[in-house]
């Protein structure tokens, strides 16, 4: 019978895979590699384990914590499927049946059509995966911190719990060296009430697999298509709007970045900052 390892912190909600195995290892001294290898598995250097770890890994993991399989493996990416994506690796088609099947602020008629040879939603690659943190989360826990799989995704801006900004950190995930000093972090600061709102929605269907808007209750998978059918409305001309050109521009306007009376010009700088912030890391 293989015993258990006698050190095995319990993760915390919504942590990320490697987050807990740098935490277990860190009690024993030794590096992730090293943890691994203990239950017969090398890991390769291109291996992402907090997108689709490896089934037997997950199943030796269960066996020496005592955490069920189904909590290892949700704390991964590939755990959230097919509610936040269709399958973690991209495809030819996944564009079109991921965001084209709904409408919010366009209707389909005025959507052009866009091919897209290698989809996923949500999902950056991992060499341009951007990490962030929320500044209070790691000034309340040791070192190595704990984070979450979803502050690597451009899903949230805010963390759940305290609900302030994430803030990108260059380091490695876990250790916030350039944190550690008060002084010198990033100033702790609160998110909007319509940012939360939206990010307490978003957290809800990541853990609950449900969203409970004001007047019904949908399904998570349902949400996240809503999100990333938004962002894609968003990114609309104003030719391809049509007749909902009136409210596509207020929602620019409100957000404070329609700012140029020749739309044109808006087109080309106002509105693609802001869309460009929110696909650089994919989706």
């Amino acid at each position: 019978m293989i015993a258990r390892w006698p050190i095995h912190p319990r993760p915390i909600p919504g942590e990320a895979l490697t987050s807990w195995l740098h935490r277990i290892a860190d009690g024993y001294g030794i590096t992730v590699d090293d943890l691994a290898f203990d239950i017969g598995y090398s890991l390769d250097g291109d291996a992402d384990l907090d997108l689709a770890p490896p089934e037997g890994l997950i199943e030796q993991l269960a066996i020496r914590t005592g955490v069920s399989s189904d909590r290892i493996h949700g704390m991964s990416i590939s755990g959230y499927t097919p509610w936040l994506l269709d399958d973690v690796e991209p495809g030819p088609d996944a564009f079109s049946t991921y965001v084209r099947q709904l409408t919010v602020l366009l209707p389909e008629r005025n959507r052009r059509r866009r091919t897209v040879s290698s989809w996923r939603a949500w999902v950056p690659t991992a060499a341009v995966r951007h990490h962030r943190a929320c500044p209070q989360c790691v000034r309340d826990s040791a070192s190595p911190h704990p984070y979450l799989v979803v502050w690597s995704l451009p899903l949230m801006l805010s963390c759940p719990v305290h609900h302030c900004w994430l803030e990108h950190h260059d380091g490695p995930p876990g250790h916030y060296y350039a944190w550690r000093d008060p002084s010198s972090g990033p100033e702790i600061q609160r998110a909007s009430l319509a940012i939360r709102r939206m990010d307490d929605r978003t957290w809800q269907a990541l853990t609950a697999g449900v969203v409970d808007l004001p007047r019904h209750r949908i399904h998570a998978g349902t949400w996240f298509r809503l999100l990333r059918t938004v962002v894609d409305e968003l990114g609309a001309t104003m030719s391809e709007c049509g007749a909902a050109q009136r409210l596509t521009r207020e929602v620019w306007q409100r957000a404070g970045w329609l700012c140029c009376k020749d739309w044109r010009q808006s087109e080309v700088g106002c509105r693609s900052a802001p869309i460009r912030r929110l696909l650089r890391n994919g989706g």
